[in-house]
Protein backbone atom coordinates (compact mmCIF):
# COMPACT_ATOMS: atom_id res chain seq x y z
CA UNK A 1 0.00 0.00 0.00
CA UNK A 2 1.24 3.39 -0.87
CA UNK A 3 0.68 7.16 1.30
CA UNK A 4 1.10 10.00 -0.32
CA UNK A 5 2.15 11.72 3.66
CA UNK A 6 1.17 15.13 4.46
CA UNK A 7 4.11 18.12 3.15
CA UNK A 8 2.29 20.74 4.68
CA UNK A 9 1.37 20.29 7.75
CA UNK A 10 3.43 22.47 10.15
CA UNK A 11 3.21 25.01 7.38
CA UNK A 12 0.05 26.03 5.78
CA UNK A 13 -2.21 24.05 8.58
CA UNK A 14 -0.81 22.85 12.11
CA UNK A 15 1.27 20.03 12.64
CA UNK A 16 -1.15 18.47 15.57
CA UNK A 17 -4.20 18.01 14.52
CA UNK A 18 -5.71 19.40 17.32
CA UNK A 19 -4.19 22.32 16.83
CA UNK A 20 -5.86 22.48 12.83
CA UNK A 21 -9.04 21.80 14.81
CA UNK A 22 -8.66 25.29 17.73
CA UNK A 23 -7.17 27.30 14.44
CA UNK A 24 -10.80 26.22 12.59
CA UNK A 25 -12.90 27.02 15.60
CA UNK A 26 -11.17 30.20 16.42
CA UNK A 27 -11.83 30.79 12.64
CA UNK A 28 -15.46 30.05 12.84
CA UNK A 29 -16.43 32.29 15.82
CA UNK A 30 -14.39 35.26 13.83
CA UNK A 31 -17.08 34.53 10.94
CA UNK A 32 -20.01 33.99 13.42
CA UNK A 33 -21.58 37.11 11.96
CA UNK A 34 -20.42 36.56 8.09
CA UNK A 35 -21.63 32.70 8.72
CA UNK A 36 -25.53 33.64 9.73
CA UNK A 37 -26.69 33.39 6.14
CA UNK A 38 -25.67 29.82 6.06
CA UNK A 39 -28.80 27.85 6.63
CA UNK A 40 -30.33 24.37 5.85
CA UNK A 41 -30.78 25.87 1.78
CA UNK A 42 -32.79 23.36 -0.16
CA UNK A 43 -29.75 22.98 -2.46
CA UNK A 44 -28.61 20.25 -4.29
CA UNK A 45 -24.65 20.86 -3.82
CA UNK A 46 -22.10 19.76 -6.78
CA UNK A 47 -19.16 21.56 -5.39
CA UNK A 48 -17.18 24.83 -5.00
CA UNK A 49 -14.12 27.07 -5.24
CA UNK A 50 -12.28 26.83 -1.99
CA UNK A 51 -8.65 28.76 -1.71
CA UNK A 52 -5.65 26.75 -0.64
CA UNK A 53 -3.12 29.53 1.24
CA UNK A 54 -2.21 28.86 4.90
CA UNK A 55 -5.27 28.58 7.13
CA UNK A 56 -4.45 31.96 8.72
CA UNK A 57 -4.83 33.66 5.69
CA UNK A 58 -7.76 31.89 3.33
CA UNK A 59 -9.42 29.91 6.08
CA UNK A 60 -11.95 33.18 6.70
CA UNK A 61 -13.25 32.35 2.88
CA UNK A 62 -12.87 28.29 2.65
CA UNK A 63 -14.90 27.46 6.11
CA UNK A 64 -18.09 29.03 4.31
CA UNK A 65 -18.09 26.42 1.63
CA UNK A 66 -17.43 23.33 4.10
CA UNK A 67 -20.76 24.93 5.82
CA UNK A 68 -22.86 23.72 2.93
CA UNK A 69 -21.59 20.48 2.89
CA UNK A 70 -22.61 19.35 6.18
CA UNK A 71 -26.08 18.20 5.93
CA UNK A 72 -25.84 17.17 1.86
CA UNK A 73 -25.14 12.97 1.18
CA UNK A 74 -22.00 12.46 -0.85
CA UNK A 75 -20.36 9.07 -1.83
CA UNK A 76 -16.70 10.45 -2.79
CA UNK A 77 -14.87 13.49 -2.80
CA UNK A 78 -12.79 14.55 -6.07
CA UNK A 79 -10.24 17.30 -5.42
CA UNK A 80 -9.39 18.84 -8.64
CA UNK A 81 -6.33 21.07 -7.88
CA UNK A 82 -3.76 22.78 -10.50
CA UNK A 83 0.17 22.28 -10.66
CA UNK A 84 2.19 24.68 -8.97
CA UNK A 85 5.41 22.42 -9.64
CA UNK A 86 4.78 21.82 -13.53
CA UNK A 87 4.79 17.72 -12.92
CA UNK A 88 2.93 14.70 -13.99
CA UNK A 89 0.98 14.50 -16.90
CA UNK A 90 -1.36 17.26 -18.73
CA UNK A 91 -4.39 15.65 -16.33
CA UNK A 92 -4.06 12.83 -13.86
CA UNK A 93 -5.06 11.21 -11.08
CA UNK A 94 -3.11 10.39 -8.24
CA UNK A 95 -1.68 6.67 -7.74
CA UNK A 96 -1.21 6.61 -3.92
CA UNK A 97 -3.50 4.56 -1.88
CA UNK A 98 -4.34 6.60 0.63
CA UNK A 99 -3.27 9.79 2.22
CA UNK A 100 -2.60 10.87 5.81
CA UNK A 101 -2.88 13.99 7.53
CA UNK A 102 -2.48 14.42 11.76
CA UNK A 103 -4.86 12.74 13.22
CA UNK A 104 -6.56 11.55 9.62
CA UNK A 105 -6.29 8.97 6.95
CA UNK A 106 -8.04 9.35 3.38
CA UNK A 107 -8.70 6.32 1.28
CA UNK A 108 -8.44 6.52 -2.64
CA UNK A 109 -11.45 6.20 -4.79
CA UNK A 110 -10.27 2.69 -6.41
CA UNK A 111 -13.35 2.75 -8.80
CA UNK A 112 -12.32 6.15 -10.40
CA UNK A 113 -8.72 5.28 -10.30
CA UNK A 114 -8.78 1.93 -11.84
CA UNK A 115 -11.78 3.07 -14.60
CA UNK A 116 -9.22 3.98 -16.57
CA UNK A 117 -10.45 7.50 -17.39
CA UNK A 118 -7.57 9.45 -16.24
CA UNK A 119 -3.61 8.93 -16.88
CA UNK A 120 -2.40 7.61 -13.37
CA UNK A 121 0.57 9.68 -11.95
CA UNK A 122 2.12 9.75 -8.24
CA UNK A 123 4.59 12.40 -9.29
CA UNK A 124 2.15 15.30 -9.93
CA UNK A 125 1.35 15.79 -6.15
CA UNK A 126 4.88 15.48 -4.92
CA UNK A 127 4.92 19.32 -2.77
CA UNK A 128 2.22 20.09 -4.40
CA UNK A 129 -0.30 22.27 -1.61
CA UNK A 130 -3.62 22.59 -2.95
CA UNK A 131 -5.18 19.36 -2.79
CA UNK A 132 -3.50 18.62 1.01
CA UNK A 133 -4.48 21.62 2.09
CA UNK A 134 -8.31 20.21 1.62
CA UNK A 135 -8.27 17.17 3.82
CA UNK A 136 -7.89 18.96 7.32
CA UNK A 137 -11.06 20.88 6.33
CA UNK A 138 -13.20 17.97 4.72
CA UNK A 139 -11.60 16.04 8.40
CA UNK A 140 -12.99 18.37 10.51
CA UNK A 141 -16.63 19.11 8.51
CA UNK A 142 -17.08 15.69 7.46
CA UNK A 143 -15.40 13.20 9.20
CA UNK A 144 -17.32 10.26 7.33
CA UNK A 145 -16.07 11.40 3.82
CA UNK A 146 -12.66 9.78 3.77
CA UNK A 147 -12.75 8.39 0.22
CA UNK A 148 -11.13 11.27 -1.93
CA UNK A 149 -9.67 11.20 -5.66
CA UNK A 150 -7.29 13.84 -6.59
CA UNK A 151 -6.63 14.84 -10.21
CA UNK A 152 -4.12 17.35 -11.05
CA UNK A 153 -4.94 19.50 -14.24
CA UNK A 154 -1.20 20.78 -15.42
CA UNK A 155 -2.44 21.88 -18.48
CA UNK A 156 -5.17 23.92 -18.03
CA UNK A 157 -6.90 23.98 -21.99
CA UNK A 158 -10.03 23.89 -22.77
CA UNK A 159 -10.11 20.97 -23.87
CA UNK A 160 -8.44 19.08 -21.16
CA UNK A 161 -11.27 20.87 -18.80
CA UNK A 162 -13.69 19.62 -20.88
CA UNK A 163 -12.90 16.22 -20.89
CA UNK A 164 -12.25 15.83 -16.99
CA UNK A 165 -15.51 17.28 -16.23
CA UNK A 166 -17.45 15.11 -18.93
CA UNK A 167 -14.87 11.87 -17.58
CA UNK A 168 -16.52 12.77 -13.66
CA UNK A 169 -19.88 13.63 -15.24
CA UNK A 170 -19.84 10.00 -16.99
CA UNK A 171 -18.28 8.13 -14.08
CA UNK A 172 -20.93 9.15 -11.86
CA UNK A 173 -23.81 8.39 -13.61
CA UNK A 174 -22.02 4.89 -14.67
CA UNK A 175 -21.48 4.24 -10.55
CA UNK A 176 -24.18 6.09 -9.36
CA UNK A 177 -21.61 7.67 -7.08
CA UNK A 178 -22.61 11.12 -5.86
CA UNK A 179 -19.33 13.29 -6.02
CA UNK A 180 -18.63 16.35 -4.13
CA UNK A 181 -16.27 18.39 -6.62
CA UNK A 182 -14.03 20.88 -4.96
CA UNK A 183 -11.83 23.14 -7.13
CA UNK A 184 -9.14 24.42 -5.52
CA UNK A 185 -7.67 27.76 -6.05
CA UNK A 186 -6.70 31.38 -4.98
CA UNK A 187 -7.19 34.18 -7.12
CA UNK A 188 -5.00 37.27 -8.18
CA UNK A 189 -1.59 37.16 -6.51
CA UNK A 190 0.93 39.77 -5.40
CA UNK A 191 -1.20 43.21 -6.36
CA UNK A 192 -2.49 46.04 -4.56
CA UNK A 193 -5.72 44.90 -3.03
CA UNK A 194 -7.85 47.82 -5.62
CA UNK A 195 -6.27 45.94 -8.67
CA UNK A 196 -6.64 42.32 -7.64
CA UNK A 197 -10.11 42.97 -6.85
CA UNK A 198 -10.45 44.63 -10.54
CA UNK A 199 -9.38 41.52 -11.73
CA UNK A 200 -11.02 38.92 -9.97
CA UNK A 201 -14.41 40.75 -11.08
CA UNK A 202 -13.35 39.49 -14.58
CA UNK A 203 -13.01 36.01 -13.92
CA UNK A 204 -16.29 36.35 -11.38
CA UNK A 205 -18.30 37.56 -13.86
CA UNK A 206 -17.53 34.86 -16.39
CA UNK A 207 -17.92 32.54 -13.56
CA UNK A 208 -21.75 34.06 -13.03
CA UNK A 209 -22.17 33.70 -16.50
CA UNK A 210 -21.01 29.86 -16.23
CA UNK A 211 -18.89 30.48 -19.34
CA UNK A 212 -14.69 28.25 -18.64
CA UNK A 213 -13.94 29.40 -22.17
CA UNK A 214 -14.23 32.87 -20.95
CA UNK A 215 -12.52 32.38 -18.13
CA UNK A 216 -9.62 31.22 -19.63
CA UNK A 217 -9.68 33.95 -22.39
CA UNK A 218 -10.56 36.26 -19.48
CA UNK A 219 -7.34 34.88 -17.47
CA UNK A 220 -4.75 35.47 -20.45
CA UNK A 221 -6.40 38.62 -21.54
CA UNK A 222 -6.18 40.51 -18.12
CA UNK A 223 -3.18 38.43 -16.84
CA UNK A 224 -5.29 37.43 -13.99
CA UNK A 225 -3.11 35.10 -11.83
CA UNK A 226 -5.63 32.30 -10.75
CA UNK A 227 -3.84 29.61 -9.99
CA UNK A 228 -6.67 27.47 -10.42
CA UNK A 229 -8.89 28.48 -13.62
CA UNK A 230 -8.20 25.45 -14.57
CA UNK A 231 -10.20 23.25 -12.04
CA UNK A 232 -12.74 26.38 -11.83
CA UNK A 233 -13.32 26.11 -15.29
CA UNK A 234 -13.28 22.27 -15.02
CA UNK A 235 -16.25 22.48 -11.99
CA UNK A 236 -18.11 25.20 -14.16
CA UNK A 237 -18.95 22.71 -17.05
CA UNK A 238 -19.02 19.66 -14.93
CA UNK A 239 -21.92 21.71 -13.36
CA UNK A 240 -23.66 22.61 -16.08
CA UNK A 241 -23.75 18.75 -17.22
CA UNK A 242 -25.39 17.90 -13.91
CA UNK A 243 -28.14 20.49 -13.45
CA UNK A 244 -29.08 23.32 -16.60
CA UNK A 245 -30.26 25.00 -13.32
CA UNK A 246 -26.89 25.36 -11.71
CA UNK A 247 -25.19 28.08 -10.55
CA UNK A 248 -22.11 29.91 -8.93
CA UNK A 249 -22.57 31.66 -5.65
CA UNK A 250 -19.84 33.94 -4.09
CA UNK A 251 -19.62 32.44 -0.32
CA UNK A 252 -16.88 35.08 0.72
CA UNK A 253 -13.88 37.48 -0.40
CA UNK A 254 -11.01 38.78 1.56
CA UNK A 255 -7.09 38.73 0.77
CA UNK A 256 -3.87 38.26 2.58
CA UNK A 257 -3.82 42.15 4.00
CA UNK A 258 -6.82 41.33 5.96
CA UNK A 259 -4.13 39.70 8.22
CA UNK A 260 -0.85 40.63 7.20
CA UNK A 261 -0.74 44.19 5.77
CA UNK A 262 1.01 44.47 2.77
CA UNK A 263 0.93 46.37 -0.01
CA UNK A 264 0.71 43.51 -2.44
CA UNK A 265 -2.11 40.64 -1.60
CA UNK A 266 -3.46 37.23 -2.06
CA UNK A 267 -6.76 37.34 -2.83
CA UNK A 268 -9.35 34.58 -1.60
CA UNK A 269 -12.50 33.46 -3.11
CA UNK A 270 -14.83 31.12 -1.79
CA UNK A 271 -18.03 29.90 -4.64
CA UNK A 272 -20.52 27.13 -4.38
CA UNK A 273 -21.69 25.31 -7.17
CA UNK A 274 -25.23 24.38 -6.93
CA UNK A 275 -29.12 23.85 -7.72
CA UNK A 276 -32.34 24.39 -6.29
CA UNK A 277 -33.45 21.14 -4.59
CA UNK A 278 -36.40 19.78 -6.62
CA UNK A 279 -38.37 18.41 -4.51
CA UNK A 280 -41.22 15.64 -6.14
CA UNK A 281 -44.77 16.07 -5.77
Amino acid sequence: MTTRYAQFSGKFYPSSHIETRKLIEYIEKKEANNLRHIVDAKLNVFGGVVPHAGYMFSGYQAVHFFHYTIHQVFDSVVILSPSHRGLGPEVSIDGHDQWEIPGADFQTDKDLLNSGLFDVSSDAQYEEHAAEVMLPYLSHYRPDLNKIAVITIRNPKLQNIRNVAEKLYRYEKDSGQKLLVIASSDFNHFERAEKGREKDDYILEAIKNLDEAEVIERVRKYNVSVCGYGPISALMAYGKMKNEKVSFSILRRGHSGEILASDEVVDYVSLLCAAPLEVKP
